[in-house]
């Protein structure tokens, strides 16, 4: 007989609203583990609100869409799951997969870290280092090559 094992979910509202809809949307994202329908509902219409905000102001970041899409197939490719990809977890696959993203996104020609930094929530440094990790993983690391070479396919 095995352990009883519980799932905890963040709270919804720890979610940045940008994120929502590419987590939502995310193929790696298995609603059916979301314990109750009421966390489900309240996760799908505020998806849809964050949707329908950005189409009706046409302020989307084009840069904040290519990082969604990148941070999806990077954690399909790590088996990851992306929401937690976006956060601070620092166990192992996780740093490697958002090194990926950045190096992909720095190879397709945005530098700016401060840039990176202001839509990933953290310091223009950790890119920078990130960066400089990544120049030797791509050398060194089979799997971070592989999924750097689909991100920048």
């Amino acid at each position: 007989m095995q352990p009883h094992t519980t799932t905890t979910v963040e709270p919804i509202d720890q979610v940045s609203e940008s994120w929502l809809p590419v987590i939502y949307e995310s193929p790696a994202l298995d609603l059916s583990k979301i314990p109750t329908e009421a966390l489900r509902s309240e996760l799908k219409k505020r998806a849809e609100a964050a949707l329908k905000k950005q189409a009706l102001h046409m302020h989307i970041d084009p840069l904040l869409l290519l990082s969604g899409k990148l941070v999806n197939k990077a954690a399909i490719c790590y088996g990851l799951d992306p929401k937690r990809v976006i956060g601070d977890i620092k166990k192992p696959g996780y740093g490697h997969c958002r090194w990926a993203v950045w190096e992909a996104l720095r190879l397709r020609g945005h530098t700016s870290p401060s840039a990176l930094a202001k839509i990933f929530g953290r310091d223009h440094g950790t890119i920078l280092h990130a960066f400089k990790k990544a120049a030797a993983l791509k050398h060194t690391n089979a799997k971070f090559a592989a999924c750097l070479d689909l991100l920048l396919s």
